[in-house]
């Protein structure tokens, strides 16, 4: 398919001619359909369908009477979007307007029909939707937003914007691949890894077996972990459950991996994954039914209060 022939579906006069319709209609013959269909809530499409209608109506379509959009949202079931997108399809739409990847996977699996996607991944990050930017190949066209390219640029120019900046925190979708790449190659360029964790690493949920040492209950194990989470949680746990430490004496120990710079990561940068790693127990601790005044609870908020100020409000915000 090429790209120039689907979006001129969507923007040429010369597609879909303007002072022919009333005769066309008048002949009985249908008016170009477009199909949207919005996987989350109608308020999220909207954001992308109104201001494509305003571009139609700038270009001289009328809808209902030089063209025809089918909009469908599935307030966030994943099953139902499946079967609107079956639905347009058996009208038929003439082209599918997709407003991300997801809805744009979804149409790829069920039909042929051309979708013109308004954001799509970088180039060559998911072969599924399109072969390369260059020659896409298969029925799907549109905009790339080239976020991962672009994510060791951000944080320079962050340096520059911020002189003093030590901290950054990255958040994204990791069920999706598209954002998944993207906070991949930020944690890459920031060259802070992700590491397989056990999760609750401590001196009991270890085994020894002919010299060798194995960790089992891997209940909370990650494969794209915090790295030195583990390394602070059996060196906290060890402190709290048999050393009796206080939380200044479990603060110093932090402080003494920090120095070491593990890693070959700054101080700061390990002060910021601590404090990423005790807010995580905090939470986990009161998901689990803790009180927040249990012993365990208010230890680690002892800690976590420890971390300097500027580097614990960096990782909160």
């Amino acid at each position: 398919m090429k790209r120039r022939t689907v979006l001129g579906l969507l923007s040429a006069a010369p597609a879909w001619p303007l002072s022919a319709e009333g005769q066309q209609e008048s002949r009985g013959r249908r008016l170009p359909r477009i199909g949207f269909v919005e996987f989350a809530a109608a308020s999220v499409g909207r954001q992308t369908l109104v201001p494509f209608r305003e571009g139609l109506r700038a270009l001289g379509y009328v809808e209902g009477s030089t063209i025809v959009v089918e909009s469908r949202d599935a307030r966030g079931d994943v099953e139902r979007g499946h079967a609107l997108i079956d639905e347009l399809a058996a009208l038929p739409v003439d082209v599918f307007v997709s407003p991300g990847p997801a809805a744009s996977r979804a149409i790829v699996r069920k039909t042929r029909i051309p979708v013109v996607a308004v954001a799509l991944p970088p180039g060559g990050s998911e072969p599924e939707l399109f072969a390369s930017i260059a020659r896409p190949g298969g029925t799907v066209t549109g905009f790339s937003a080239y976020g991962e390219e672009m994510s060791a640029k951000r944080l320079e120019l962050l340096k520059e914007i911020l002189p003093t900046l030590k901290t950054v925190g990255v958040m994204h979708n990791a069920t999706d691949p598209t954002f998944s790449a993207w906070g991949t190659q930020t944690l890459a360029d920031a060259r802070i890894h992700p590491a397989m964790t056990h999760g609750d690493f401590a001196p009991w949920n270890l085994r020894t077996h002919h010299g060798r040492i194995s960790a089992f209950d891997w209940e909370y194990g990650e494969l794209d972990g915090l790295p030195l989470a583990d390394e602070a949680h059996f060196t906290l746990q060890l402190g709290f459950q048999m050393q009796n430490w206080t939380p200044q004496q479990a603060h110093k120990a932090l402080m003494n991996i920090a120095v070491s710079r593990p890693l070959r990561l700054n101080y700061d940068q390990v002060n910021a994954i601590h404090a990423v790693y005790l807010l995580d127990q905090i939470v986990r601790l009161l998901g689990e039914g803790y009180d927040i005044g249990h012993d365990m609870v208010s230890w680690y908020r002892q800690v976590l209060a420890k971390i300097d100020a500027p580097r614990r409000e960096a990782v909160m915000a």
